[in-house]
Parts: C-alpha cells; structure tokens; sequence
C-alpha cells in the first residue's frame, strides 16, 4: 500500500466512494514463510491481539495503516488511532516509517473534528457564550474522555501530529495537504478578526500541495475551491470545482456538483444551482448535502409566495417532507438540517425542538449555524410565555452572528433583534421597544417592524386623553402621523407583486381605528379591505372565484364568425351570470366576519349618511352574532347584540322607520331594563311626533329616571331650550334651561362639555334679545355675550374638537365685534366637521349680514334638507332672505317664493303673531313693487293677485293690532292698515285698469302681427311645395330619358353580340379526317412577306408605321382567318370625312342632355358597357352617346379588324388640326401589334 494513495497525489479513485481502497481481507506474513488471514469485513472489538501479532511480526508499516484504515471504514476511530500510536512504538527507530503514522494520525484526528460536537454535550458551557468559547472555558473539558471531546481538542491533536511529522520531513507533501485542511476546519472556530489569516494559511498550504503534485492533486484542488468560497470569491471557486469535476467526473464523496451549486446560488443563478444538486443526488441519493441544499431551495421558492397562494404548501410540503426530513434521516445530529426542520417542528411538537435547538448550537461549527440554534430556543421560550429566558436566547442569537446583542447595532441577526423588541413590548418596556425597531426600520423596511411601530404608535395616540393641553395634543398629532406613515408603509409593501407580502387584517383594523375621526372614508376602505382579506381564507368563495376566473371567453378552433359571435356573446352571459352567483355567495358569507367589525362600518356608512348600507350591516353584524352564539355557547355576545340591535335602530329612526325603531328600542327595553339610551331615544321619538302631549310626558319620564345621568341631563336640557319662551319675554335668572345647567354644572359635574356649550349658547340668545339703546344697556350686553365667550373657551379647553363651541365663538365674533370675515372663517371650519343644521343656519345669517343673498338662502336651504322635518325658523329666514333679494333686484318672482316660505312657517305655528306679521308684510311688499313695475314687467293678473294679498294682509294687521301682544307698536301697525286699505289699494285699482288696457292693445297688435306672420309663413309653405312639385317633376322626366337610352343600350348590345356570335360560327370549318368543327388555320405564306416588308423599308420612310398598323390590325383580328383576310376587297377609309358628317349627329345627339345627367350616365354604364361589348377579341366598348356614336365605334371596330393595304397618306392642314384626335387613336389601336412583330 503506498501512502501517496492514501492522501490522493495520484489523483482520483475509479470507484469514487470513500474508503473504497480498502480490501476485505489481508494476508500478514508471519516469520516462518507462513501467512495469516486477517478479515477486515469483520474486525475483532478489541485490536489489542491483532496489535500484538503485527508487532511481533514486525510487518511492514502498511499493515498497520490498512488495518487502521479499515477500523476507521467502520467508524471505530477510536481503535484506529490505538491501532496507529502502536504502530508509532513499533517504528520507534524508523522515522520515514513514523513519518506516515503520523499523517495517518492527523488526518484521524481531522476526522475526529469533523464529526465532534463544539462545545461539550448536556454542559453548563453552553449557556457561558453564544459561539465563541475562550481558553479559559475550555479548561473544564481536558479531562473528558477522548469519546466525549470537543473540536478544539482533535483539532491540537492533529496540529500535534502535524509538527511531529513536519520535523521529520517538512518537505513531506501530504503534510500540506493535512495543514490546508487544518486552517480550513480552525478557521470557522475561531474570531472573525482571526479568521481571514487562517483562511490564507489554508490557501497557502494548498497551493503548496498543487505545486509538490504538479497540479494532480484533486483533494488539494477541492480544499482550495472551499478556502475561495469561505473568502466570498464565487467566481473563481466554482471554476476550480468546474476543474475537479472535469478531472474526476465520478467523485461523489466528496462531489463538487454540491460546491458548484452553491457558487451559482451565491452568484445570483438559482436554477442552475438547482440542477447542479439534483444531478449530485442522482448519483449519490443518501447524499445529505444535496439533499439540505435542494430543501433549501425549495424553501426559499415558499418565502417568495403568499402563505395563502394554493402553491405555498406544496413548495413547503415538498421542502419539508422530501428533502430536509430525509436528510435528517441520515444524520440526526446535521445541524443545518436540524436549524430547517426546527420552524416546522415548532407547531407539532415543541418539546422536540429544545432538543434539536441544542444539537445545532453544541455542534454547529458555523457561527451563523448556531445562530439559528440560539434563535430557535427564543422562539420556543417567547412562545411558552418565558420573556427572560427568550430576550436572552434572542440576544445569543445577535451575538453569533457578530450583533452585540441588545438591538443597538448596525450587525448581527436582524430577526433576533426584532424578537427582542417584541419581548420589550411585553414587558411593557414601550420606549426601549421603540428604540429598537426604530433602529431594525433603519436597517431592513420589512413589514413586520413597520407594523409593530405603527401599532405601538397607535396606541399611544389611543392612550393619550382627548381633553389635553396644546402640548400633549402636539404629541398625539406626532405619535398618529407616525402610526399612519408606517401602517401605510405595510399597505404599500402588499401592493408590491413581487414582494408577495400577505395581508395583516390587524393593521387594516388598527388602520381604520385611526382614521375614523380624520378620515372616515379612509376607515371605511380599511374596513371593507379587512373584509375582502378575511373573505378570501373562507374555501368556498375562492373556488367559486377560481372557477369565475377559468371560465373561457375566447372561441377556439372556430372561423364562422356568426358561430365565434354567438358563442361570445354566450360566453359572455354565462360568466356574467356567474359572476352574480359569486357576489351573491360573497354576500351570504358576510356573516362569518367580525361582528364588531360590521358594526364599525355600518357606523361610518351612517355618519356618511347611507343609511341603507349602514342597515345591511347592522342586520349582518346580528346575523354572525348569532352564528358565534350556535357554534359556541360559552361565548357571551348578549352585549354585542344590544349594541348592535340599538345601532340599527338609530339607522331604521334616520331613514324615517319609527315604527320599526320602536320595536327594536322595546326589544332591548325587554332584555335590560335599565339600558336608558333606548329609553331616551323612545322618549325622542315621541317628542318628535306629539311635542305637547306624550312627548312631553314621556322626556319628563325619562329625565327623572335618571337624574345623575349626564347624557340624559343634556338631552333634558336640550328639550327645555326647544320649548322655552322668547327671551324677550323671560329673563336670564328665571330661564329654567339655565337653571337646569346650572344645577348640572354645580352637583353634578363642572366639566360637563354639553352644560358649558349649552350655557354659552343661552347667554348668546339673551345677549341677542337685550336691548341696546343707551350705552349701559349696550355694555350689558357686550358683557353678556363676553360671559357667553367665556363659556366656550372653558369647553374647548377640555376638548379642542368641540365643533359646538367654536361655533357659538363664531358668533359671538360676527354678533358683537361684527367681523363677519372671521366668523364665516370658524364656521367654514365647523362645517366640515359637523354636519348639523344650525352650521348652515349661522352660515346664512352671516352671509346675510354681508347682502351675498344668494349664498344665504343656498346654506339655509341646506338646513331645511338636513333637518328632515321642516323647521319653523329655517322657514323664516328663508323668507326674509328671499325678501330681502327680492326687493334688491326688484324681482316679483323672489317676492313670490318669499312669500311661500312665510306661508309654510305660519302653516306650522299659525298662533304666533310674528309669523302673521311676517305673512302680511311680504304681502304688502308685494303689492307696492307691483306698482312700480311697467307694463310690460306685470301682468293683469300679477296685480290681481297683489290686490288680493293686500287686502288679506289688511285683515291680519288689524288682527294683530287687536291682539294683547302685538309683536309691534299697536298705533303703528293700525296706521300701515290704513295706509294699505286707502293709498295702496287705489294706486293698485288704478294699475290694474292701467295694465288691463294696456294688455288689450296689446293682444290686438299681437293678433295683428300673428296675422301677418302666418299670411307670410302660408306663403313660404306654397311657394316651396310648388319648388318641391317642379324638381320632383324633372327627376321623374330626366329618369324616363335615361331609362329609355338604357334599353336602345341594351337592344344594341344585343345585336352586336349577335353579330359576333355569327362571325365566329363563318370562322369555323370541318376537319377533313375527324369530322370536328375547328377554327380555319391562315395559311403561311411567309416568304412573300419578308418580301414586302424589304420592299416596303424603302418607301419614304414609313415602313416602320405600316408594319405597326399591320400588326396591330393582325392582333386585334384574331376571329378572321388568313384566306378571308387575303381575298377581302380592301377599302380605303377616310376618316376624317367620316368624322366631320358625323359632327353635327353628335352635337344634335348632346342638345337634350345636361351635363349632370351625362355625368351620371357615365359613371353608371362605365362597368355595364366593357361586361356587354368588350372582349378578347377586341370588341368595341359602349359608350353613353346615343345610336349615333354605337354605329361610329361599331364602323371603326369593324375596319380596325380588317387588315388593310397601308398607302402615304396626304391630310390637310385643316384636317390634321380636325382629326389630330382621332389619329391619335389610330397609333394607340397599332402600338400592340408593333410589339409583336418586334418580338
């Protein structure tokens, strides 16, 4: 046995397998020339016999190096080693025989490291340091047996061996071959900071073994190929496992296929990495680390996928259970497949993973290896409610990988740090918590931090009180604006296709929650996206939304458009209709989702005033409420139910139900008597339907059920300031609103929002009501209304958002300071926050103070809509308004509508005088603008009307006068009737004969000119029937004409075609032999040409024109045969004469023809006539000349067709400048049969 094969300087085995060097037996000489068996398949426990007998034999030393080796083939090193230290006492004096014991024992010892566990098993060591273990530490594990030692141990044995070796011969080649594998192994054990020095000696040693070998050594060229990869050079290391493979294409132990895949991977080429890992299990299936790398990659495809992508659990299932657990199989102490397998263990059982956790840090000889070890066990502990014992895993799972293990670094594991923020937030620790992620957000934007710093944010907006100071308020501002940036960060990251990030409801929630004041809509869209999200994990509606979307809408294999069509348009209704069918489902779904869920978005359609959708949810909220009450009765939802049935009661009241809110009110009254909310709104709703009788009672009822409620105090309150006397017949002190707030704000609670809004508004209608004629009185009152500002400040001091106080502010400004400006700015503001009413009231007296009427009525109008039921002052302002307008354009119709309000208000109240005053003063306005108006701005029955309203408003003055309090000066008021029922009402008799007479002349002179207008309107009507009557009958007469040249067309085209047939039929001969009909065959008579055409070259110069002619005519005659053609008498045709009697045939032929009618018959006879005359023969085309032109082409068709003796030809000048056409066409008809003799 030669050492050099021991340590492959010979390159590589054929059989590729490790170990495969080894026979099954060997023969040992013994002194007498007699041999011994030694089985090496089945090696005795105890090799102190077989140790003995070489020894005493003194064999050569590769017996004990086979024998070694084949202990060591069966994992007994142990022995082997024992085998070898003998051997070394055996060769004590030989050191060329020590010097390969030695190297065997290094490599043994190498062996040994490889497969020993880091730190000692089930030791207290483990918990002294996250990887790297000092001297100091080691100290305790000298004394374990060799079975029990650690990699540092193996790894100062085989440096021993190593120099014992070295100082016998350094030069020894193996020798570097053993110190590069050495470096390698020692390099993954020690300090970083260490470790790129021992990754150079490494390279060194191995490029030294190159070199000693000439580049032959395959494992030396391997041990490079790794030292490149642990130095992250990927391109170079795979081009030398590229170079191992092309030398030992069957290495499989090692395979640098498994080295050739990874530097793919790292390179960025994921598939061909896959390939490469494939192609090594194919030839070694038990190999662990293609089986590990394939898992990986198969994990990796998972990470990439939506956990609710159908094709996530098949990639994870495939990485799990096909690869990774198998590799497990084969190794159970591998910990790169042990720190894979851990996560899927963790949720079916957890005790196995502590023990798994532990193998991968003990053995782990990778400190990112033992990182996931570390991280493992934290994820165990967090899960089992141990924080200490989590942050402390977590923070040895940072260390390992080079963090410093408190979250406030720039390295090490980023998911560790961000468990230990996780255990800060359950340990309350919010502000460290904070810090962490803040500084992980810095380093990696994954959705996970940003969702735990927008909750954490969020709930320190939530936490902070409402009522604060400006500067708590400015930290609420902060900490919201924080929580929207990153719970919005998250939601942009899911929209990110490629990042396939899945969808967390509890940030849609927590989302929502936040935008519900700001944004409402916002919130709603977060609710209905929860919704969806949720919606989607339920099986049946996404395999109905899966079977909507494979429904096909292209027709294949189809070209009949009409059939393609069809089977479209049924493609199409079908999935519509399928489509339909899955909205359906979707919305009988509904019911699984959160009840509370439901009920915030039927809240927020409500706010927004969609009552009809608010109502669909609340009756779905109701509907899973009870679902969760059938699936399980131990959850309570009695509570839930009275809030939700009480919610869809406020929505059945706002859409106008009462009857059915009524129900559902007594309803929750039958279940908990006490719940006073339904109470006060039951109370509401009777208030609203009879203010005087059970409303009244029944508000009465409610307050004094519960007089130490606030809620209901307000609600009291509010009725007193509703049924309350004028302030200008009561005062402050004896106001009972004001003593009922008072007492509120006294024994009950002084910060009560509503009593200090309420008690502010009341000094603002006083403030109003007092009188201002002397400067006292105008300082009471200014003092008043600063009580009133007073009022409102205190309660915007407890809560900033209190819409109600910035607007009785609001009017303060405009009523006292009278800066309208500022006013209508705070109620702008107040108006896009509070949707009530008395907003859009205030607005339009503001805008009425400011004479912008038209902007006045449109808030007061908007008032009247909100309110639902008209209310009387709204009416009034209207009317005022409308006056007001009305009077400043001098408009009728705005007195009109004016009046229609002031009716409508007194319709409402008839037994307030104001409203009657109101009533006849707009009447009496009326009637005076009337009269002012011209003639031609009224009508005889606008002054009626006016008359009649005057005397009416007369009437009701003198009503009110009577009265005991009349709203004015009773002198006054009698003094207006009178002046109405005299002064007015003449000047308005007056007017109206005035108008009528006018109105008459009017309509005569009106009847006059409609007269007239429609004596020249029948005139016009006349003379244009007659228009009509003329061109119909030209049409009629211009069609006849062409119908009847369209007939002599076709009786022509008939002839000749006859014509034609005939000459054909004489052209037609009887075959002598066969007896056929057959065209006559033109004899040849060629010699007696080419005789002519020489003698005709020398006639003037015109040979060359008659040989075209002649041509040209022989082409164009192919239906006469050469005998006919020959004895033909051939006439001389005079063309030009010919043309000029036809001359005044053609003018005659024009005389009755317009040029559009000619026009027209070309364009229609241009694609009749060739169809009819043309023809290969060369037939004459038809034209739309008339019979004249016919024979004309027919003539020259005919003599074109015969071939004719071609003369000089002598033309007048005059005959020339007259038929210059028509020669013309003569040279066009010959130019094809000069081409033909040409060719």
């Amino acid at each position: 046995m030669s050492s050099q094969g021991l340590n492959g300087l010979n390159g590589h085995h054929d059989d590729g397998k490790r170990w495969s060097y080894i026979p099954p037996a060997i023969d040992i000489p013994l002194g007498e020339g007699e041999e011994v068996e030694v089985n090496l398949s089945e090696l005795l426990e105890d090799p102190t016999e077989l140790c003995t007998l070489l020894e005493n034999e003194g064999v050569a030393k590769g017996y004990w190096e086979i024998t070694a080796m084949a202990y060591a083939k069966e994992n007994k090193m142990d022995h082997a080693i024992d085998i070898l230290k003998k051997g070394l006492s055996a060769f004590a004096s030989n050191q060329q025989d020590r010097l390969s014991i030695f190297s065997a024992l290094c490599w043994m010892c190498l062996y040994n490291c490889r497969h020993a566990p880091r730190i000692p098993e089930a030791s207290d060591l483990i918990q002294q340091s996250a990887f790297y273990v000092s001297s100091a530490q080691m100290e305790d594990t000298k004394g374990l047996p060799e079975k029990l030692q650690i990699k540092n141990y193996w790894l100062a044995q085989a440096a021993a061996h190593l120099n014992s070796a070295a100082r016998i011969s350094p030069s020894y080649p193996p020798i570097f071959l053993a110190r590069g594998v050495y470096n390698l192994l020692k390099s993954s054990l020690v300090h970083p900071d260490e470790r790129h020095a021992q990754l150079t000696e490494a390279l060194k040693a191995f490029d030294n073994t190159l070199r000693a070998s000439n580049g032959k050594n395959i494992f030396a060229l391997i041990g490079r190929a790794r030292v490149l990869y642990s130095m992250h050079k990927w391109a170079d290391a795979h081009h030398c496992f590229q170079e191992v493979l092309r030398r030992a294409p069957d290495m499989i132990d090692p395979d640098p296929r498994i080295g050739m895949g990874c530097c793919l991977w790292q390179l960025g080429h994921h598939e061909d990495a896959k390939s490469a890992w494939e192609r090594a299990l194919e030839l070694n299936s038990e190999s662990k680390q293609a089986l590990l790398l394939l898992g990986q990659y198969y994990l990796s495809a998972s990470s990439k996928m939506n956990i609710n992508d159908p094709k996530f659990e098949i990639t994870y299932g495939r990485a799990i259970r096909e690869y990774i657990q198998y590799a497990v199989k084969l190794d159970k102490f591998y910990p790169l497949a042990l720190a894979s397998l851990a996560p899927y263990m963790a949720a079916k059982r957890p005790e196995v993973v502590a023990r798994m956790g532990r193998n991968i840090i003990e053995r782990a000889d990778v400190s990112t290896v033992a990182s996931e070890g570390w991280f493992q066990l934290a994820r165990l502990a967090h899960s089992q409610g141990e924080n200490t014992r989590a942050f402390e895993y977590y923070a040895k799972a940072d260390q390992a990988r080079g963090g410093d293990g408190r979250g406030g670094d720039d390295q090490g594991h980023l998911p560790s740090k961000f468990g230990m923020a996780q255990i800060k937030v359950l340990q309350e620790d919010l502000v460290d918590a904070k810090f962490r992620l803040e500084k992980l957000h810095n380093l990696s934007r994954s959705t996970e931090t940003m969702s735990l710093l927008g909750v954490l944010y969020a709930e320190d907006y939530f936490s902070v009180p409402e009522t604060n100071g400006n500067t708590k308020d400015d930290e609420q501002l902060q900490a919201w604006k924080k929580a929207i940036s990153f719970l919005e960060g998250v939601r942009t990251t899911w929209k990110d296709a490629k990042k396939n990030a899945t969808t967390n409801a509890d940030v849609l929630l927590t989302l929502a929650r936040l935008y519900e004041i700001d944004a409402p809509d916002k919130s709603l869209q977060c609710l209905q996206q929860a919704e969806e999200e949720e919606l989607k994990k339920i099986p049946e509606l996404r395999r109905a939304r899966s079977e909507l979307e494979a429904m096909p809408l292209e027709v294949v294999g189809e070209t009949d458009k009409n059939v393609i069509a069809n089977k479209k348009s049924a493609f199409l209704a079908a999935k519509e209709t399928a489509a339909k069918e899955v909205e359906s489902l979707r919305l009988s779904l509904r019911d699984r989702l959160s009840p509370a869920a439901l009920n915030n978005m039927g809240c927020l359609h409500f706010q927004a005033e969609r009552y009809g959708a608010a109502r669909d949810n609340f009756q779905t909220a109701l509907n899973a409420c009870v679902r969760i009450a059938s699936e399980d009765s131990d959850d309570d939802t009695d509570a839930l139910v009275s809030t939700i049935s009480y919610n869809l009661a406020r929505c059945y009241e706002a859409e106008g139900m009462n009857d059915e809110a009524k129900k559902v009110y007594e309803g929750l009254l039958e279940r908990h008597a006490g719940y006073i909310d339904a109470s006060a709104r039951l109370a509401y709703i009777a208030l609203r339907e009879n203010p005087k009788g059970e409303g009244a009672k029944a508000m009465s009822n409610v307050f004094h059920s519960a007089e130490d409620n606030l809620d209901i105090r307000g609600l009291y309150g509010w009725y007193l300031n509703k049924t309350r006397k004028p302030a200008r017949n009561a005062t402050f002190a004896e106001d009972n609103e004001q003593r009922h707030l008072k007492h509120t704000l006294r024994d009950f609670n002084k910060h009560d929002h509503y009593s200090l809004t309420a008690m502010g508004n009341l000094h603002l209608i006083y403030a109003r009501e007092m009188p201002r004629q002397s400067e006292s009185d105008k300082q009471r009152r200014r003092k008043m209304y600063e009580k009133a500002v007073e009022f409102f400040t205190k309660a915007l001091e407890l809560d900033s958002r209190n819409a109600y106080a910035v607007q009785g502010l609001a009017i303060a400004v405009v009523e006292d300071k009278k800066d309208m400006s500022q006013g209508i700015q705070l109620l702008s503001q107040v108006r896009e926050v509070l949707k009530d009413p008395s907003v859009y009231i205030n607005l339009g007296h503001a805008f009425c103070e400011l004479k912008q009427y038209s902007r006045a009525i449109e808030n007061y109008e908007s008032a009247l809509v909100k309110d639902r039921i008209n209310d009387v002052n709204t009416l009034v302002c209207l009317g005022r308004t409308w006056l007001l307008r009305a009077k400043q354009e001098k408009s009728l119709q705005g007195m009109k509508t004016s009046l229609d309000y002031s009716q409508r208000a007194l319709d409402l109240e008839p037994e307030i005088l104001h409203f009657k005053f109101n009533l006849a003063y707009v009447r009496i306005q009326i009637a005076q603008l009337v009269y002012t108006l011209k003639t031609h701005e009224r009508s005889a029955d606008d002054v009626q009307t006016a008359l009649e309203g005057l005397d009416a408003a007369v009437d009701a003055l003198t009503e009110i006068a009577k009265s005991p309090n009349p709203p004015f000066p009773r002198a006054d008021i009698e003094q207006r009737a009178v002046m109405c029922r005299t002064s007015v009402h003449k000047q308005l008799e007056r007017a109206l004969g005035e108008q009528k007479e006018y109105e008459k002349k009017n309509a005569d002179r009106l009847a006059q000119a409609k007269g007239v207008r429609e004596a020249e309107m029948r005139k016009r009507e006349d003379e244009q029937r007659a228009r009509k009557e003329r061109e119909a009958a030209e049409k009629a007469r211009i069609l006849n004409e062409r119908l009847e040249m369209q007939r002599r067309d076709r009786e022509i085209a008939e002839k000749r075609a006859a014509e034609e047939r005939l000459r054909e039929e004489e052209q037609m001969t009887t075959d002598d032999e066969t007896g056929e009909r057959k065209k006559r065959v033109k004899k040849k008579g060629g010699s007696k040409r080419k005789k002519r055409d020489a003698d005709s070259d020398t006639e003037d110069g015109i040979g060359g024109g008659y040989g075209s002619e002649r041509g040209g005519s022989r082409g164009r005659s192919a239906g006469v045969t050469g005998d006919e053609s020959e004895g033909a008498p051939k006439h001389k045709k005079k063309r030009k004469l010919e043309r000029k009697n036809q001359k005044a045939e053609k003018e005659k032929s024009s005389k009755f023809k317009s040029a559009e009618f000619v026009q027209e018959s070309d364009e229609e006879e241009e694609s009749v006539a060739p169809a009819v005359h043309g023809g290969a023969n060369g037939g004459a085309v038809l034209t739309p000349g008339g019979s004249d032109d016919l024979s004309e082409a027919e003539g020259e068709a005919e003599e074109v067709a015969r071939p004719r003796k071609k003369v000089a030809r002598v033309i007048a000048d005059d005959e020339e400048e007259e038929g210059g056409d028509v020669e013309m066409a003569e040279a066009d008809v010959a130019a094809p049969g000069a081409d033909d003799d040409e060719s």
